[in-house]
């Protein structure tokens, strides 16, 4: 179910994710703030995965911070053993609660990628599909 995803496992490993971009005063003096450009293979895994969630409603990702409150997970103590441990549907939710918090806080994705935290997480998804529950 989660192959269109984890099909991203082998780039991103092998990517740089993005730099960041020093903000500037522009001619008109507006200041322009510090942000990530990301790679391309970043941007095409994010659109990615929202297509996934919107392909696959039954999951109801969309609602991933609902799904993970259910479950009781909070980010910031999520340890491998949990994370192995946890559904596909709750796994996902962590992805989209990861992509959508560069809304909020510019570079958490960044931060993610770098931790090797969204990695870990396809990786689960890829066990989950190789049957390996």
């Amino acid at each position: 179910m989660f192959e269109e995803i984890t099909a991203f496992l082998p780039r991103l490993k092998n990517d740089s994710y993005g730099k960041w971009i020093r903000g500037e005063k522009t001619e008109d003096g507006t200041n322009v703030f510090p942000y990530v450009e990301y790679t391309p293979t970043v941007k095409e895994f994010t659109e990615g995965f929202y297509n996934f969630a919107v392909s696959h409603k039954e999951l109801g990702i969309m609602r991933c911070e609902e799904i993970l409150d259910e479950a009781e997970i909070d980010l910031n103590e999520l340890t491998l053993d949990v994370l192995f441990q946890l559904d596909g549907r709750t796994v996902a939710s962590i992805i989209m609660v990861i992509i959508r918090s560069e809304r909020f806080c510019t570079g958490s994705l960044l931060s993610y990628l770098k931790d090797e935290r969204i990695q870990q997480c396809l990786e689960r998804l890829k066990e989950i599909d190789d049957g390996k529950d």
